[in-house]
């Protein structure tokens, strides 16, 4: 037998050997009556998926130690940038959901553009880890931007400290990570700012390209 929870009520009479594959242990009833035993097949699977799941809550915990991580470098080494990234979500919020969606749609079609030509198969290599990157740092930006704003309303001066920023972006990113498990507005509403966030980064990148 297979399921999630199983039991084995105290009626059953069984004149053999009952095996089963379950996420939990078999309830078997004082009085009933197995005559082969219960074991479970394949135990290992079990053990296998734990490891699964002990390797991904750490996977998990490293990828945030690390967004913290690079977050704090953007905020320390370029703390202009990332103020006025994350002030025009602020600022220009329509525009920057706009440009998020250019770049979010449009990058991956001139990859599949580029690869299709051969000649163009390195630039699109590149293009794609420039991509990845961009979807790191524009969540970011996301996230510094909900840190700053609400930094902002509790004491503005507090926006000139780096460690202040940081620890609010850290705060931010908490914030989202709960938002995300409502259903659909959460996800959503994350959406969006990463969205924004995206749009934001590559606007302020592209006006210091111009400058």
């Amino acid at each position: 037998v297979s399921g999630d929870k199983i039991r084995i009520g105290p009626d059953a009479r069984i004149a053999g050997r009952v095996e089963y594959r379950s996420g939990s242990d078999v309830i078997v009833d004082p009085q009933a009556q197995v005559t082969g035993g219960v074991m479970e097949a394949e135990r290992e699977r079990r053990w296998l998926r734990k490891v699964g799941h002990g390797a991904a809550v750490v996977g998990g915990i490293t990828v945030s130690l690390g967004m913290v991580l690079i977050g704090a470098l953007l905020i320390f080494a370029m703390p202009r940038f990332s103020r006025e990234a994350a002030g025009t979500v602020e600022g220009k919020p329509l525009q920057s959901l706009g440009m998020g969606c250019v770049m979010l749609i449009g990058v991956p079609i001139s990859i599949v553009v580029l690869l299709i030509t051969i000649i163009g198969i390195p630039l699109a290599l590149l293009l794609g880890f420039g991509y990845a990157l961009l979807l790191l740092l524009g969540y970011l930006v996301g996230a510094i931007f909900l840190g700053d704003f609400v930094l902002g309303k509790i004491g503005a001066a507090k926006l000139d400290s780096g460690w202040w920023r940081v620890l609010f972006m850290f705060l931010a990113l908490i914030a989202l990570a709960i938002v995300k498990q409502v259903p659909f507005l959460g996800g959503l509403a994350v959406f969006l700012v990463f969205l924004a966030g995206i749009g934001a980064f590559t606007m302020r990148t592209w006006r210091g390209f111009r400058q």
